[in-house]
Formats: structure tokens, C-alpha cells, sequence
């Protein structure tokens, strides 16, 4: 039996594309950016629309409701998609509702918790309670993931209990990919001596992949993280300490490995070396 779904009746999300009410040239490529609810709606009707004419493409970018529409406003894609209605001052745009979508809380289907007042969801985004044992559940700390600024489901939650964004204290904060964030939060939930991150970034784009960075940035000073990346400038940007790989006699082995600063500064195996400079890898 499964009792995850909390009674919070939150308005409903209205599923929405959009574009500007001026003419824009889009003879062979459309951009479409926007709500990442929307977003795989959008791009199945794409993937038809380009089998059907094979001299279109159409690129269907994530990022949130804000980004789809400040992205047609300044002429950076043609069409938008948000999980909300269009505010008032928002009134150069035209919309087209293409569904409406719920809102609701959850917490693991084996914490036996029943309900909770919107008071009590307040208070533990605002980080008064800390552990599930206080509302009846496991004991358990609790971790609070929110979305990012600028997310339709964000402002429809802040309206219904009646925070403010500068009161949310989030664990984790979820914007492109979930996934990725929310298997954050699970390892957190475990208190680990450490992390292992297998290409956390993948297939994210700049925007996630800055989110996800931040998340593991964050946790410097209190766990131990260990990423695999191909991606050099991430491990540039993030880590403390490199270790670079390399096949030798049939297996793996680390070359190089040292401070971060010092591997990339001037690295003394020559296969490291070639591969840190782009001529090989």
C-alpha cells in the first residue's frame, strides 16, 4: 500500500507555449526554450513535426518557465514554454494553454507519514524541524529539496503557504534533470564519508550542469567527493585534486595525479600532458 501522496491541494499548473507578436524568420530552425514540464510534450510533437518536413529542425531547450519567456522577448527562440499563465505585464506575448498539470507534496512510500498541515510544510522549509520522528514518521533527518528560482511549480508552492523565495532553507535545489539533484539528496540522507559522482553532468546543459556543480561545490569541507568527468573544464572549475587515467600494459592506471593547479599547470606524463592540451583524448 502506498500512502506517499500528502492532502495539499495546490492550484494547478497551467501548461503553456508562447510566442511574440512579432515576425520572426523561421524558414529551417525553430528554438523552443522554456518549462521543463512542457518540455516533453513539446518535443515528441517536434520530433513528429520534423519527420513530416525533414528540412526543419526544431530545438527543444530546458530551463525553466522565466528563461522561455525572457529567451522570446529578446529574440532567442521563436516559441516559449511555460507552466503558468502569462502575468499581466507579460501582455506582448501570445499564449495557446495546451493542458493543465497538479501540484503535490510526497515523501518516501516506507515513511509512514499521513499528512501535514500546510503550518508544519512551512515550517520545514523554513528548517524548524529537522527530523520526521517529530510528525509521526521514521526517524530520519529530513531533506528539504525545493525548485530553483524562476520555476512556475515554485511560485504556485510559495503562493499556497505563503512563503517567501529568501524563505526557503532547501537541501537541495532541483531545476534541469532532477535526477541528478535528487540523487544527491538520498546520498545526503545516508550521512556518507563520501560521494561518488559518475559523470553527474551528462547530457545536462550549461545552465543545469552549473546547478549540479554548485550542489557538489557545496558540500567542500563536509564529505568526501569524488567525481568521474571527461568533461576537463568541470574538473577544472570544481575539484581540489586530479587524478588522470591511462591505459597502460592492458589496464588502467593513474599517470598523474596531484593538486588540481599543478596537473593542469604543467603536467609530467606525456600522455597526461597530451591529453590536458586537447591533442589527445
Amino acid at each position: 500500500m502506498s500512502r506517499p501522496i500528502l492532502p495539499l491541494a495546490v492550484a494547478y499548473l497551467v501548461l503553456t507555449i508562447f510566442s511574440s507578436c512579432s515576425e520572426t524568420d523561421s524558414s529551417q530552425s525553430l528554438v523552443i526554450t522554456g518549462s521543463s514540464i512542457v518540455a516533453p510534450v513539446v518535443a515528441d510533437a517536434a520530433q513528429r513535426f520534423e519527420k513530416e518536413n525533414p528540412d526543419v529542425r526544431i530545438d527543444v531547450q530546458t530551463g525553466g518557465s522565466s528563461r522561455g519567456i525572457n529567451d522570446v522577448r529578446n529574440s532567442l527562440a521563436i516559441i516559449g514554454m511555460a507552466s503558468r499563465p502569462l502575468k499581466p505585464d507579460e501582455s506582448d506575448l501570445q499564449s495557446q494553454t495546451i493542458a493543465m498539470d497538479g501540484v503535490c507534496l510526497i515523501v518516501h512510500q516506507d515513511n509512514p507519514i499521513s499528512g501535514l498541515t500546510r503550518e508544519e510544510i512551512s515550517e520545514i522549509y523554513q528548517k524548524e524541524h529537522s527530523n520526521w520522528r517529530q510528525f509521526g514518521g521514521n526517524d530520519a533527518k529530513i531533506v528539504v529539496a525545493s525548485k530553483a528560482s524562476g520555476r512556475a511549480t515554485l511560485e504556485v508552492f510559495l503562493d499556497y503557504t505563503g512563503l517567501d523565495s529568501s524563505d526557503i532553507q532547501a537541501d537541495v535545489i532541483l531545476g534541469e534533470n532532477q535526477q541528478q539533484r535528487l540523487c544527491i539528496a538520498r546520498a545526503l540522507a545516508l550521512d556518507p564519508q563520501v560521494i561518488l559522482f559518475d559523470e553527474p553532468c551528462s547530457a545536462l546543459d550549461p545552465l543545469a550542469s552549473a546547478i549540479v556543480e554548485d550542489h557538489i561545490a557545496a558540500l567542500r569541507g563536509k564529505v568526501t567527493v569524488i567525481i568521474v568527468t571527461h568533461n576537463l573544464a568541470q574538473a577544472h572549475r570544481i575539484s581540489d585534486s586530479t587524478a588522470i587515467f591511462w591505459i597502460r600494459d592492458g589496464a588502467g592506471t593513474i599517470v598523474e595525479h596531484g593538486p588540481t593547479k599543478t596537473i593542469f599547470g604543467g603536467a609530467t606524463d606525456p600522455d597526461a600532458a597530451h591529453y590536458l592540451s586537447g591533442e589527445r583524448g
